[in-house]
């Protein structure tokens, strides 16, 4: 640890501002100590002692002053401490403080403005007033800029380091597939080395308590799971891990680059990842010879174009300048048909002991407490996946409801009510009525939802139509601000909004019907009456959006009348496989039993009625005719599917009215 440089203050609530801002100016030259960055606190360290060394070894403090930091006893104690030791203080200001909470030694001190700190320009040129500001006063702080290379490690450590999740990683357990080679000298994805007993062409399950030491050891892999199982986090987890192995250890390791499938437009993958790729080297050899590893995340985000960049995926794979070292993430509902010949890792839910483990990181002492709370909820149903876990933590942690939600649509609702209040509570400019934010919001979730544009949207197209406060709402953590676009953190948080938005209209079989005219995939290009009479399958989108609907809306009945009266089999499904969170009641389930019974009945008179009036020996209207009679089997099988499934239901539930 250095003895002479400037060390940042801040309340934990900031540390993303804090992150950005210690990595600009160790990349400008200042000499900063922050604790988080990775000449930080390392494992095995006492964090107090840590900090009290670096601060007494310091000749200046930054302090990030908010009404936050004020009510803290240890940034109270920093900025004192500078004081006190005539240490040179260089105060920022991110958010209004109210007068009647400033201490008297902020009196008469200059702030350097950083309230603006999320636009661009703003930030730069507050940033370059704080520089010259500290290299007038403290000239041995400015040294040469670091490489190009230490540049771009500690801009994206930072970033990796501020994004939610990563910080308090509570390893994740996973399940290994891989389609093995005929011999182990062509396993190029050390399968082998892992399960060298597995017979040729066989594929082996192996449980691990760790996901991280099972992506470490396959050089090429994509990782599985449900959302919010952890995907995203953990790909994060091991990013960080191998930008801080490339910062420590130099050229024997690889150096990383993280890639978010979501950002992906109609651009070639060339163009794409050389936009992202930071050097002005050719990156092809370097990928082939495993010197870069690349962090793919998404691959069931890349809307309309999914098909189309999947194929140039493989492509890339099969190719000579193709990735030695690569991971990708993937909705499993979703990889059956984006499949990239690569072996899979799939994410578990959380068992007892994980939950344990996963509260005792953010709760500690109150874990217990927590815990039996959930017990006696019918919340314990979201407890296994581990961003609902989360935000359950969040809200009890927050004390921000009397009784733990019970399904993902009250949760979500809930959760970013929570957010929101925070920033109104925080001041932060920008910030409205809740209300405003869901109908504003909720819409460009919406038009995201049916046009495939994914979870992202044009950042200059929302903030032309007049979307409130889009720096408060990157503080409640519901969106991120890319350069260009914003994007939903989470596709939860996107389902939420859209489906709150939807809620609010005024006629729920209206709003229904568009939603599935928008989103309905075209199914190989087959007859209408196939394609409109008789329903495909939820897509995984349309099944989280009218699980979350159906969970938030006050209006269930309607909505399950709906479905009822247009697609019983959808209902029948969201029934079964919502059960969990949902719990109907069983005259709800009666409502869907006889809606499937009246659709077979119907589906018998259309084959009547349509064959015997409409065939006039056209073969298009020959293979409709075969379609309608296809549509009576499905249904009855439908029917009867959902009728065992009742029977196998262990116990009756009452009638749960979602409410906000």
């Amino acid at each position: 640890m250095s003895q002479d440089h400037v060390f940042v203050s801040y309340s934990s609530l900031d540390f993303e501002f804090a992150l950005r801002l210690s990595a600009d100016l160790k990349n400008r030259g200042v000499s900063v100590w922050m604790d988080r960055l990775e000449q930080g606190i390392a494992p095995g360290d006492t964090w107090s002692q840590t900090l009290d060394d670096a601060l007494k070894q310091s000749v200046a403090v930054i302090a990030i002053v908010t009404s936050e930091y004020l009510q803290s006893s240890y940034c109270r104690d920093e900025v004192e401490f500078a004081f006190r030791t005539r240490r040179r203080l260089y105060p920022l200001r991110l958010r209004p403080i109210d007068d009647a909470a400033k201490p008297f030694w902020l009196e008469g001190i200059q702030f350097t403005d950083f309230t603006r700190w999320r636009d661009a320009d703003a930030y730069t040129a507050t940033l370059e007033t704080l520089i010259t500001a500290i290299g007038s006063s403290n000239p041995q702080q400015l040294r040469a800029a670091p490489d190009p290379e230490s540049q771009y490690l500690t801009r994206l450590i930072a970033d990796l380091r501020a994004r939610r999740g990563v910080v308090g990683f509570s390893p994740l357990r996973a399940q290994l597939a891989a389609q093995r080679r005929p011999a182990p000298a062509e396993d190029e994805f050390g399968f082998a080395s892992l399960r060298p007993q597995v017979a040729e062409a066989s594929v082996d399950c192996l449980e691990t308590r760790d996901v991280s030491d099972v992506l470490r050891a396959l050089p090429r892999c994509v990782l599985l799971g449900d959302a919010g199982a952890g995907k995203t986090t953990t790909l994060r987890r091991i990013a960080l891990g191998a930008a801080i192995d490339r910062q420590l250890h130099g050229r024997n390791t690889s150096i990383p680059i993280v890639l978010s499938l979501s950002e992906w437009s109609n651009q070639s993958l060339e163009d794409f990842f050389a936009q992202h790729w930071p050097f002005a080297s050719d990156p092809g050899a370097l990928l082939a010879a495993g010197e870069i590893a690349v962090f793919v995340d998404g691959l069931n985000e890349m809307g309309q174009l999914t098909e189309a960049h999947a194929e140039e995926l493989r492509t890339w794979l099969k190719s000579a300048r193709g990735p030695a070292r690569v991971i990708f993430t993937c909705r499993s509902s979703d990889y059956e048909g984006l499949g990239l010949g690569l072996p899979t890792v799939t994410l578990q839910p959380l068992d007892e002991r994980e939950i344990a483990a996963y509260v005792a990181v953010y709760l500690g002492p109150e874990s217990d407490t927590f815990r039996k709370a959930l017990t006696k909820s019918d919340a314990i149903r979201l407890a296994s996946n581990p961003y609902f876990l989360g935000a359950l933590i969040y809200l009890y942690e927050h004390r921000a409801v009397r009784e733990l939600p019970v399904n993902r649509g009250l949760l979500l609702a809930q959760l970013t009510r929570a957010l929101w209040e925070r920033e109104r509570l925080r001041q932060t400019e920008g910030w409205s009525p809740y209300a405003t934010l869901v109908a504003k919001l909720g819409k460009a979730a919406y038009d995201g939802l049916v046009t495939g544009r994914g979870i992202t949207a044009d950042r200059a197209t929302m903030e032309a139509e007049e979307l409130p406060g889009i720096d408060a709402i990157a503080g409640a953590q519901l969106i991120e601000l890319l350069p260009t676009s914003i994007q939903f953190s989470h596709q939860m948080l996107r389902d939420y909004f859209a489906a709150a938005w939807l809620d609010a209209q005024n006629d729920p079989l209206d709003g229904a019907r568009h939603f599935f005219s928008a989103t309905t995939p075209d199914h190989g290009g087959q007859h209408w009456y196939w394609n409109t009479k008789v329903w495909m399958g939820l897509t995984t989108e349309q099944r989280a959006f009218l699980l979350t609907l159906l969970g938030l809306s006050s209006q269930r009945g309607k909505w399950l009348r709906m479905l009822c009266l247009d697609h019983p089999d959808i209902a029948a499904d969201l029934a079964e496989q919502g059960d969990a969170e949902l719990a109907l009641s069983e005259g709800d389930l009666n409502d869907i039993q006889v809606a499937l019974q009246a659709r077979v009945q119907k589906a018998q008179y259309d084959e009547v009625s349509y064959g015997l009036s409409s065939y006039d020996g056209d073969s298009e209207q020959l293979m409709a005719i075969d379609s309608v009679g296809d549509s009576v089997k499905i249904y009855r099988e439908r029917a009867e599917r959902f009728s065992e499934w009742r029977k196998r239901r262990k116990k009756p539930r009452s009638r749960h009215s979602g409410k906000n």
